[in-house]
């Protein structure tokens, strides 16, 4: 061919106008498992100037409706030289139903719902497909799961959405979900009811491409997304778990959610609003900004009534607890970070636990409830782990000890027994690499109250029922910390049956790695008549009469034990014999005669020391072995053991004293005016006179004159500034009318943390409860007690000076060490010495 033959132009076309008037096409499809029919009809389309000549537009709009009532209409232009084209599509109610044996490959059950779509479709060489103003619109969606569980949605909305193909950006504008309703299933074997709608993975062509390689596809392509806005209102969610006997439900209800600013794969922060409903009253809400990768949330959390007892069905029943009732309300402040591979963050805020009641595991009714448990100013890291408290509160709360008539105590009932045939197994080389890598935690709790508590304990084991109650447990404990250097302080009191009072007192540090304590432990005035039950099954015989008193000591440390017993049993009788066969065989009532001092009273001092690590030691073990040989001993030397108890019938070295106070009560002021005469029939000798402080009894007698004293006070300053005056001599009385006033007056004066409701105003407490936490902040440090000391030897020394004056110059005031034991008698006296003139 000649190469100068010039190339055939292009055949060129031009239709002025094509059009299509009422048409109808039918399709049936039988590739589908349930073959798919579908009638288009009312076709309308109009074509105006369809020509391939360069840049010439043509106009294109089409409309039909299928025999379903679904609505198209498209209308836009087309240019072929260049190829280009824009269009804009709305398509009206797409029902899911009809369409559903196309996803049966995938789906076990059709969805239902109907979809509207509308777009604005552009194509170009250069621009690629692009995709604007998308709108989804899908009413009354229902994807069924079981017979029971499915997921319904009213309404979904998908609001100005945009695909960029070239440059792999998809944007949308918002995305709205309402009236949801979820229900899911965990089922006996493990699975979850969505499972079921899905079909077993079937064999796939090689060239079909598998999810996996979808998703690597689409990564390796790295398509961008960004959304401006998610919402999600009105949706209930509901769990059932049928793994467990129980067949547990949750609900929750109201649940809605906003999220803005939504991007991949570069995130975000993102700002969110959450809250959520669970049973009739409980609020959940939590608000903040979030980053989804590298995690990154800041959420301001408050949660209001949220109910605990509706969860009892999820508690595993190996656990055998249940809670009864109970509310949990926070504001928390949480920040939660991502980095390297490692979760680290800080909380902050307040807890409140209320109305809670955890029922007995053994008996009926509830064996732990208080009104209130409040943490306040919590504030700590996750990583490493630091924890601190401002102040822990537990008021009006309850304790209900019981063991059950086959001997099983409550307190140890939750939980099975463990499985002893198969020891664990513990790599000591791992659990040393963890042991020298971790942090140790960083734990303080700076005041711990406790207010208004009962503790009741019941004992069917025994023969005859024994019951007893402590009311009014309360206190505080201050200054807990996890290193070992800081000690807590310890101060408790409650009251045996409304009468007898407890005093717990010392330091303790259960935080650290290594228990510390140093506690005493003081009980008054216990009536032993109760305890027959016991006296009856292991002595054989009744209680006819007597009261016990007990000042305990024990300390702690580097796991070694010692501790001091003082008992003290005041007029002890035993009464009638009881026949039973765990009684010891004996001489009871003999060792108590030889026990028993002329104020009918008995003392006894049981010390013990041990190893908390030494598997055979046991501390009761101890004690009821001391008691046994002092019987034994009672038994077999009986004249050994009285005169180990005998005392002098008459002592003058030494003067007694009321605890925390230094006036002579007129026993002591007989004594001295006895020993008066001696030193005036005696004029050798001078008299030195050592004042002493009882560190254990004295502290708590000087709060109460403390106390007192400060009453006295307030009704002084109320009586000035009525304009009244104390006449010569006379004395400020407080009496039953005054009292309650003059408490709350001194109790609102008061500076120290005092329990407070929601809103932050003082609770309202019983006189009882007031009196008690003022006593337990009135300060009573070692000058204190030096004062206190001193003051006894001058009242002392002043009160034989006026009996007779001439005694002066023999009378000494000798500096000692006032916490120094004494030989016998309280620690809170004077001692007297006699030196040469």
């Amino acid at each position: 061919m000649p190469q100068d033959v010039e190339e055939t132009p292009p055949l060129l076309f031009n239709v002025e106008r094509a059009t299509i008037f009422d048409g109808m096409l039918h399709f049936h499809d039988d590739l589908v498992a349930e073959p798919v029919t579908e009638t288009l009809q009312a076709i309308s389309l109009d074509i105006r100037q369809f020509s391939n000549h360069p840049r010439q537009h043509s106009a294109i709009d089409l409309t039909l409706q299928s025999a379903r009532q679904v609505n198209l209409d498209a209308s836009g232009e087309v240019t072929l030289q260049p190829l280009s084209a824009a269009f804009n599509v709305g398509v009206d109610g797409i029902p899911l139903q009809p369409y559903s044996p196309y996803l049966q490959t995938w789906l076990t059950q059709p969805l239902r719902g109907v979809i509207d779509l509308s777009a604005r479709i552009d194509y170009s060489p250069q621009a690629d497909v692009q995709l604007s103003e998308i709108h989804v619109h899908l009413r009354d969606l229902l994807i069924p799961f079981t017979a029971e569980d499915q997921f319904k949605l009213v309404e979904f909305n998908l609001i100005d959405g945009a695909v960029d193909v070239r440059e792999q950006r998809i944007a949308i504008e918002e995305i709205q979900l309402a009236g949801g309703d979820v229900g899911l299933t965990r089922l006996t074997d493990g699975r979850f009811s969505p499972e079921l709608l899905l079909r077993k993975a079937q064999a796939v062509d090689e060239f079909v491409k598998t999810d996996e390689e979808i998703v690597k596809e689409m990564a390796d392509e790295q398509w961008s997304l960004s959304l401006g806005r998610f919402t999600i209102g009105t949706t209930r969610f509901g769990f059932t778990d049928a793994t467990m006997a129980a067949n547990p439900r949750l609900e929750v209800h109201n649940i809605s959610l906003e999220l803005e600013e939504l991007h991949y794969p570069v995130a975000q922060s993102s700002p969110y609003l959450f809250a959520a409903q669970v049973g009739k009253r409980g609020r959940v809400k939590a608000e903040g900004q979030l980053v989804y990768t590298p995690l990154n949330v800041a959420a301001q959390i408050h949660v209001e009534d949220f109910p605990l007892a509706d969860f009892n069905d999820f508690i595993p029943p190996e656990l055998s607890f249940a809670v009864a009732d109970g509310y949990l309300h926070t504001d928390l402040k949480l920040g939660v970070k991502q980095l390297d591979n490692k979760i680290s963050g800080s909380f902050s805020g307040d807890l409140d636990l209320t109305y809670f009641a955890l029922r007995d595991p053994v008996g009926s009714g509830n064996m732990i409830t208080w009104d209130g448990f409040s943490i306040k100013g919590m504030d700590g890291n996750i990583d490493p782990l630091r924890l601190h408290i401002s102040e822990l509160v537990l008021n009006n709360y309850l304790a209900a000890i019981q063991i059950s008539p086959d001997g099983r105590m409550n307190l140890t009932g939750f939980g099975a027994p463990m499985n002893e045939e198969v020891p664990p197994v513990v790599d000591e080389s791992l659990a040393a690499a963890d042991a020298s890598t971790n942090n140790p935690a960083d734990i303080r709790i700076d005041e711990v109250t406790l207010q208004g508590g009962t503790v009741s304990f019941v004992d069917r084991h025994v023969p005859r029922v024994f019951s007893t109650t402590m009311y009014d447990l309360g206190g505080r404990i201050s200054g807990m910390r996890s290193t070992a250097d800081m000690l807590a302080d310890v101060d408790l009191r409650g009251r045996l049956e409304n009468h007898s009072p407890l005093t717990i007192s010392g330091k303790i540090n259960p935080l650290s790695e290594d228990l510390y304590l140093d506690l005493t432990l003081s009980f008054k005035d216990i009536d032993l008549t109760p305890m027959t039950p016991y006296s009856g099954t292991y002595l054989g015989y009744t209680i006819d009469r007597g009261k016990l008193n007990l000042d305990l000591n024990y300390q702690i440390e580097q796991q070694q034990v010692v501790a001091s017993n003082k008992v003290m049993f005041d007029q002890f009788n035993l009464g009638e014999t009881v026949q039973s066969d765990k009684a010891v065989n004996l001489p009871i009532r003999l060792a108590i005669a030889l026990l028993k001092d002329r104020n009918d009273e008995i003392h006894l001092n049981i010390p013990v020391s041990g190893d908390l690590n030494d598997p055979n030691f046991s501390l009761a073990n101890t004690i009821f072995s001391v008691l046994r040989n002092l019987l034994v001993r009672a038994a077999t030397a009986p004249f050994s053991l009285l005169s180990a108890m005998l005392g002098s019938d008459k002592d003058y070295s030494g003067v007694e004293f009321a605890h925390g106070i230094a006036h002579l009560d007129d026993a002591q002021q007989e004594k001295l005016t006895e020993l008066a005469g001696v030193l005036q029939s005696r004029p050798a000798f001078n008299l030195e006179i050592s004042g002493f402080a009882d560190r254990d009894n004295d502290p708590e007698a000087y709060r109460q004159d403390r106390l007192e004293r400060l009453l006295k006070e307030a009704l002084l300053r109320n009586t000035q500034r009525r304009g009244q005056s104390l006449a010569e001599g006379e004395e400020l009385i407080i009496n039953e009318e005054n009292y309650s006033e003059l408490l709350l007056q001194v109790y609102e004066e008061a500076t120290f943390p005092r329990p407070r409701n929601l809103i932050g105003m003082l609770t309202s407490l019983p006189d009882e409860e007031m009196e008690k936490l003022l006593l337990t902040h009135i300060v009573v440090g070692e000058g204190q007690l030096a004062d206190l000391a001193r003051d006894r030897a001058l009242a002392v020394r002043n009160a034989l000076e006026a009996i007779n004056e001439e005694l002066t110059p023999r009378l000494f005031l000798k500096k000692t060490d006032i916490f120094a034991d004494p030989n016998e008698g309280p620690a809170s006296r004077v001692e007297l010495g006699i030196i040469p003139r």
